[in-house]
């Protein structure tokens, strides 16, 4: 899967979203899958929402 793995950082969009569990899934940008996110990787200032870009 080209774009995963070591090194980089990668682009995609928050397109799920838990606020009660703390989590949620990235859509990659190459459209190669999903990936899971914690709410511990997010700034405290800033709220996920869905639809946002997020780097990862």
């Amino acid at each position: 899967m080209s774009g995963h793995g070591f090194g980089g950082r990668q682009q995609g969009v928050l397109d799920e979203w838990n606020d009660e569990r703390g989590f949620g899934f990235i859509s990659t940008r190459d459209g190669a899958g999903r990936v899971f996110v914690h709410i511990s990787a997010f700034p405290p200032s800033r709220r996920p929402t869905v639809g946002s870009q997020v780097t990862y």
